[in-house]
């Protein structure tokens, strides 16, 4: 302990390029502190700031920031995001790469994705099921393309089409075959 006299702080400091400054504890225990009651505690470092532990618990009572110019999370396991609300901002792309599937799912109201621009959904496969009503609105133009056979089914229920006006273009054959 240091006498908060004309002291301004404790320095510990080595002036050789090679020899590292360890702070050890023995017993069980005993615990390092670092603690400011009254302003910042920062760690500086010209390269790296490696903090190496069986497990890492950061905790804030208001808010936690990580900046930096890149951030790489890196697990050898599962990485989870917990929180109340997930509020993600990017001024750029936003990229998801797995072999396995992405699964997004919401217990409340549903899921909706918006943007001022085009939406592209690419995959081998698209499979939509609704437990309920499926739902697809634009106050503009709709597409639907198939390089292969395009197929509107609703089983043994009813299959509507309604609209102002009904226009089929056909380089071939059109057929509508009822029973």
């Amino acid at each position: 302990e240091c006498p908060l006299t004309s002291i301004n702080g404790i320095i510990i400091r080595t002036n050789e390029p090679a020899n590292d400054i360890d702070i050890t504890t023995i017993g069980a225990g005993s615990d390092i502190n670092l603690l400011s009651t009254a302003a910042t505690v920062t760690i500086t470092a010209a390269t790296e700031a490696d903090i190496t532990c069986a497990t890492l618990d950061l905790n804030a009572s208001t808010a936690a920031t990580l900046d930096a110019p890149t951030i790489t999370l890196t697990s050898t396991g599962e990485t989870e995001i917990n929180s109340a609300e997930f509020d993600l901002n990017a001024t750029g792309a936003i990229t998801m790469d797995t072999d396995d599937p992405i699964t997004i799912t919401s217990s409340a109201n549903g899921i909706t994705l918006s943007s001022f621009g085009e939406q592209d959904i690419t995959c081998g496969s698209l499979d939509i099921n609704s437990a309920g009503t499926a739902t697809i609105d634009s106050t503009s133009n709709m597409s639907l393309t198939s390089g292969g056979t395009l197929t509107l089914g609703s089983g043994a229920n009813e299959t509507e089409i309604n609209c102002g006006v009904l226009d089929i273009n056909a380089t071939g054959a059109a057929t509508l075959d009822a029973t």
